[in-house]
């Protein structure tokens, strides 16, 4: 396919600078789906329905031309039964980035105490109380903090000397 030259794009319809919809923002049909989903479905009573192995009402189709249908009673396979587990756990505890961290470090106000504040990790990680990933988020930030002490120490140093 050839691309469009800028008089075509400059008139009606084409990649204009600015055209279409904002990225992020959903289109009628999957805003139509979604708010009928909410008005009539229970998505999640279903999928622990299934989870638990309950019977599932439905409509089968019968007769020659399939026009007329009969209520029944449908159970869950245990595929789908473990399926439906699968979708409620990751609903319920979506992947997590981070979680908050419960541990006493000490005052930092030197680079001497950003090394005590490391033992501490260490420490935490060595006894279960908190997880290498988080031990390594942690880390960072107290790596932040003691070039940040750095930077101050030798702004404080440059100044001394330049006053001399």
């Amino acid at each position: 396919m050839s691309e469009a030259s800028e008089e075509q794009r400059s008139g009606h319809g084409g990649a204009r600078p600015g055209a279409g919809r904002p990225a992020g923002v959903p289109n009628k049909v999957n805003i139509a789906v979604r708010e009928r989903i909410e008005r009539e479905a229970d998505p999640i009573g279903f999928y622990i329905t299934v989870a638990k192995g309950e019977a599932i009402d439905a409509a089968v189709p019968i007769g020659p031309d399939r026009d007329h249908t009969e209520a029944v009673k449908i159970y869950p396979t245990l595929d789908q039964r473990l399926g439906a587990q699968r979708v409620l756990v990751n609903k319920l505890l979506p992947d997590a980035k981070s979680v908050p961290v419960n541990l006493e470090l000490p005052q930092i106000s030197s680079a001497t105490d950003v090394l005590t504040a490391h033992n501490v990790l260490v420490a935490a990680v060595a006894s279960g109380g908190i997880t290498p990933d988080a031990a390594e988020t942690l880390s960072a930030i107290l790596e932040n903090r003691r070039k940040a002490i750095e930077t101050v120490e030798f702004e404080r140093r440059i100044a001394a000397l330049e006053g001399k």
